[in-house]
């Protein structure tokens, strides 16, 4: 294999890992919904941050400032370096060992030898079973193969997520901060302050402690279609943003319920629950199991009870399509409590 072929080739294989996941719908970003009451003032201009938005700006600094790249190299390798030449960065390359978020590679001027810098950013998600070491399983492998004849390995994220990134995981790590501060440098270049602004946003997201999962998030807007659509009176409220575990979809201003009184449909465990919060199943019993239809329980929930009625559970990282006839079912249940609540809200009222 030439040369050429050496780069060329974590390339291809890049293209095929994209082609396949441009095929697949749930891996497209997730919309960002707007209604009557949307102030557009307090909207994020980014929608949801997401860790390749930020891939996608450090690749671009790298191919076009070479004043960033001097400094980001410089940063990991120190100022004595002789790396100047820039050869490329890519994003999202993988073998047999797992996925580098970006590479780069640069060569020393005077003999050639080239090394890659690879690069692992993280906003808030956990770490996969052995990632930092796979990223030195890796990197050994591309000097196999003669991609590149050193490397270094670099994790980049919020000041506050590093604090518990052990220092010997990675040759170097590197805080979203340094970064939005040195694009903040030049206060006249607005495109730089604006690659700054969405790093501050996703150090942000970092601390409010949600990861935004596009696959969940859109099931559950697709849901939230659906039930606006045919069970308006559930009042549901438009789906921003939902963790991969995310599964419990909340009902708080259903139409006649009192308040305090909520509905909740928790997807993946098969019911839907009328929580009553300062009750216990004792108290709600002795309230209202006269009222009761067939199929409605009491159940305690954690420091409150509810009225639970079962249903199919769901996959909230499958197909909506295949699974819209159980949601309905799912959103039937809900109905029914909620014109329960409404019927016998006096007597919840006590109970509560």
């Amino acid at each position: 294999m030439g040369k050429a072929d050496q780069w060329d080739e974590p390339i291809r294989r890049q293209r095929n890992t994209s082609q396949v996941e441009q095929s697949n719908p749930s891996r497209h970003e997730q919309a960002m919904p707007i209604d009557p009451s949307t102030n557009f003032s307090e909207l994020s201009v980014f929608g949801y941050v997401l860790e390749r938005d930020l891939d996608l700006i450090l690749l671009e600094e790298l191919h076009v400032s070479p004043s960033f790249r001097a400094w980001l190299f410089e940063n990991v390798l120190g100022q004595n370096h002789s790396y100047a030449e820039f050869v490329g960065a890519w994003r999202s390359m993988s073998n047999e060992f797992g996925e580098s978020d970006i590479v780069a590679i640069a060569k020393d001027q005077k003999n050639g030898r080239s090394i890659a810098l690879m690069i692992e950013n993280k906003i808030a998600a956990p770490f996969q079973p052995n990632q930092p070491e796979r990223y030195r399983i890796r990197g050994e492998r591309g000097k196999e193969l003669g991609h590149w004849q050193d490397f270094r390995t670099c994790i980049i994220a919020p000041g506050d997520y590093l604090k518990g990134v052990p220092e010997s995981d990675f040759d170097h790590a590197m805080s979203y901060q340094a970064i939005a501060d040195w694009l903040s440098l030049d206060r006249s270049d607005t495109r730089s302050a604006f690659k700054a602004r969405l790093l501050r946003e996703a150090i942000e997201a970092a601390k409010r402690g949600l990861v935004v999962d596009p696959v969940t998030t859109i099931f559950f807007q697709q849901y939230a279609s659906l039930c606006v659509r045919e069970f308006p009176k559930l009042n549901i409220k438009p789906v921003s943003a939902k963790g991969a575990d995310g599964t419990f979809q909340h009902f708080t201003d259903a139409q006649g319920i009192p308040e305090g009184i909520r509905i909740i449909h928790k997807c993946a465990r098969g019911c839907v629950d009328l929580t009553i919060p300062n009750s216990t199943k004792a108290t709600l019993q002795a309230a209202c199991r006269s009222l009761l239809e067939t199929d409605m329980a009491i159940a305690k929930t954690g420091k409150s009870a509810a009225i639970r009625l079962s249903v199919p559970p769901l996959d909230h990282r499958g197909s909506f399509a295949d699974q819209a006839n159980e949601v309905k079912i799912c959103l039937r249940a809900a109905e029914r409590l909620r014109a329960f609540a409404e019927k016998n809200a006096s007597r919840l009222a006590e109970v509560n």
